[in-house]
């Protein structure tokens, strides 16, 4: 029986860098094992929660900046901000943060119960907190047994507004699957089974599939099953006919990782599929080539662009784009370089230089100097020449002046990080330049923020 190889292309899927913010500070053996087995594919975050948002929501609030017994001191507060971090140095500030977010939890809860029962067996002070969580003044009232009923009336009915006009558990909580009109006053938690890594046109998705202990055990690729080889980076699908036993197999490389990425992810996957035939004079089937890219991250980690904007500041990320570009007669080749974003004043400039030698990809083509500009309302992708390309793979219009593509409506560039910061970005981008030169752009990216860095 002769094997035969019918199809050899490249998918891009990610890898990131992170030690997950939501991950336990442990030595248990089965942890670390599911934890190295997984760092394999990628370095994300095996699980986050919105539990440092709801931390931060409640120190803007000035929940802990009260002189009481159920506030956290000012020593502790400076670590609101810094998440459930997993770090060895860190580990110290780990109690200082659930200490924070129990309080925040139980003023949230009192609030709610307020809200749908009322003032009956809740203290001053947890009427307090629950009043403050809501967006409610410290100063609004006398906070001791002068406490009347138009003050819980007016307390109440602020608690109201906040629940139904300002939404405020929906930015935190979700309710009850099985009762709608109930909240559980939980945090919202997601692993890596949750992330949706997406194509540049939308078709080829890819996601994981864990075991009961988190482990990575298959994947989802364009909506076949894949199952996992030897704890490794291959996944293997086997399809049987009469005639045949076609056996595809799909090795991740990952970028995320080495460009220490915790919220997204994206990279390469090498796909391959062998033939064996049952009737071996039959006559070998070359099957097309076929190469896409991926990228996508944690939706409880996403940062807004409007959020972005509103930090009114000058924001440098850098990181890596891996792609592919099909020629006029169908082949492709691989693209890398090193990817540099900024965003000042609201417009987003993403600089990828195909045609500077690449550490990811050394033996890659060389290709054009691309830039996407991206204001919030319009948009333009460039191609600077700069290396020789083959003909087969030259864009129409691009020989010794760039070319500028207005209205240009192919990137998707997002951004992730705790408490609405972005720390990191990531994306695809593609590019068609038409039927009668058909050559195609795709790629995927994905960078960490370099200025201001979070110690500024």
């Amino acid at each position: 029986m002769k094997h035969i190889f019918i199809l050899s292309g490249l998918l891009l899927l990610s890898a990131c860098a992170s030690t997950g913010d939501a991950q336990p500070v442990s030595t248990n053996s089965r942890y670390l094992e599911v934890r190295a087995s997984n760092s394999q594919i990628t370095g994300l975050s095996q699980t986050v929660t919105n539990r440092s948002e709801i931390v931060a929501h409640a120190k803007a609030m000035g929940l802990y900046n009260q002189d009481t017994s159920s506030a956290v001191s000012v020593a502790g507060n400076r670590y609101a901000n810094a998440g459930h971090s997993n770090n060895a140095d860190s580990r110290d500030k780990i109690p200082v943060f659930n200490n924070q977010y129990n309080i925040a939890k139980n003023a949230f809860e009192k609030m709610y119960a307020i809200y749908t029962t009322g003032f009956e067996g809740i203290s001053i002070e947890d009427i307090k907190n629950a009043y403050m969580i809501s967006g409610g003044s410290v100063d609004d009232f006398t906070w001791d047994a002068t406490l009347n009923d138009d003050d819980k009336n007016s307390i109440a009915m602020h608690i109201k507004t906040a629940v139904e006009a300002e939404h405020l558990l929906d930015k935190f909580f979700d309710k009850d699957s099985e009762n709608p009109d109930k909240y559980l006053i939980t945090d919202r938690s997601q692993d890596l089974s949750d992330i949706n890594f997406v194509s540049p046109d939308g078709t080829n998705n890819f996601s994981f599939v864990l075991d009961e202990h988190g482990e990575i055990v298959s994947v989802k690729l364009s909506g076949e099953d894949y199952s996992r080889r030897n704890r490794g980076t291959q996944f293997v699908k086997t399809i049987e006919t009469d005639e045949q036993t076609d056996t595809v197999i799909a090795s991740i490389v990952g970028y995320g990782l080495k460009n220490k990425l915790k919220y997204s992810d994206f990279g390469m996957i090498n796909k391959t599929t062998s033939r064996d035939y049952t009737d071996e004079t039959l006559q070998d089937i070359l099957a097309d080539k076929k190469l896409n890219v991926f990228a996508g991250g944690y939706s409880l980690k996403a940062v807004s662009r409007e959020n972005v904007v509103a930090m009114n500041q000058e924001m440098d990320f850098s990181g890596t784009a891996v792609g592919v570009v099909t020629g006029k007669d169908g082949t492709q080749q691989r693209i890398a370089s090193n990817a540099l974003l900024n965003f000042k004043d609201g417009t987003e400039t993403l600089d990828m230089n195909f045609s500077a030698a690449s550490n990811d990809a050394p033996v890659d083509m060389k290709w054009y100097h691309v830039f996407i500009v991206n204001n919030g309302t319009d948009s333009e992708i460039t191609f600077r020449p700069a290396a020789p390309i083959g003909e087969n793979y030259q864009l129409s219009g691009v020989t010794d002046t760039a070319k500028t593509i207005d209205n240009y409506d192919g990137a998707s560039i997002k951004y992730y990080g705790e408490n609405g910061v972005a720390s990191e970005f990531g994306g695809t981008a593609k590019y068609y330049d038409g039927v009668e030169n058909g050559v195609k752009m795709d790629v995927a990216f994905g960078g960490a923020l370099v200025k201001p860095s979070a110690s500024e």
